[in-house]
């Protein structure tokens, strides 16, 4: 008759669980995984406030734009401080606890154009819109600039 072996005996022998080496390795890896994903979160979240916030500032520098372009050439010829000269309450801008410095110049001239050999005068004024913003300690700076000319 075979000689069956003890069935307490055979138990015992099976790994029961893993070795300490094995788990350690597994946490390591779970937690190199979670902070890489907690990193590409944030840096996601900061690249869409700095998105939001250069979109509010090129909406502020476009209607402060728009508001030259209704003035138009003659008068902000005439008058060139008409927006280099802002008021505290229009050039400082908050939204969501973020300030806004809208600042507006307006530079005037007629430069000679020539063109083919006919020199050309023509009247133009340039309005420069600088909006700056705070994100994440830095300064940021948006220029637009518009180009008006003499209609005569």
């Amino acid at each position: 008759m075979p000689v069956r072996p003890d069935p307490r005996r055979a138990r015992r022998r099976r790994p029961r669980g893993y070795l300490l080496l094995e788990t350690l390795v597994a946490g390591g890896l779970a937690a190199t995984v979670l902070v890489g994903t907690l990193v590409a979160a944030v840096q996601m979240r900061n690249e869409s406030v700095l998105a939001a916030k250069k979109g509010l500032a090129s909406s502020l520098a476009g209607r402060r734009l728009s508001q030259a372009g209704a003035i138009g050439y003659p008068a902000i010829n005439a008058n060139n401080t008409i927006f280099s000269t802002n008021d505290a309450a229009d050039s400082k801008k908050y939204e969501n606890g973020t300030e806004y410095t809208v600042a507006t110049s307006a530079a005037c001239g007629v430069p000679a154009t020539t063109i083919d050999t006919e020199t050309i005068n023509v009247g133009v004024c340039t309005v420069t819109v600088t909006v700056t913003f705070e994100h994440m300690g830095n300064s940021i700076v948006r220029t637009d600039q518009l180009r008006l000319y003499d209609p005569a």
